[in-house]
């Protein structure tokens, strides 16, 4: 994908925005806007002021408890964070499932 595609899908991230038409685009392409939009953003994704509150989630060792923990520190998040997180689980998703032509 070239600099104007790239462009576009940033600023799609950036109004919390994916039209499907666009993950349809090759992984390197989206790896690209996904990085660019993350490193652009004034605050980390997960919130500078939950930091410690996501090193505890991440460090039970009980996933009876873990897991709902983290869906609590999910839905603390702004909205928007929300929908770009929701954005980069599916990425990361499609990635492992096609990690064999991915490479």
């Amino acid at each position: 994908g070239g600099l104007p595609q790239l462009r576009k899908l940033k600023a799609m991230f950036d109004s919390n925005r994916m039209e499907e038409e666009y993950w349809e685009h090759d992984v390197f392409t989206l790896a690209q806007a996904i990085k660019l939009y993350l490193r652009e953003l004034p605050e980390p994704l997960l919130t500078f002021s939950m930091f410690e509150d996501w090193i505890s989630c991440i460090g039970n060792p009980n996933v009876a408890t873990r897991i709902p923990k983290c869906r609590e520190l999910v839905g603390r998040l702004p909205g928007s964070f929300q929908v770009n997180l929701q954005y980069l689980i599916w990425f990361l998703s499609q990635v492992a499932a096609k990690e064999s032509e991915n490479k």
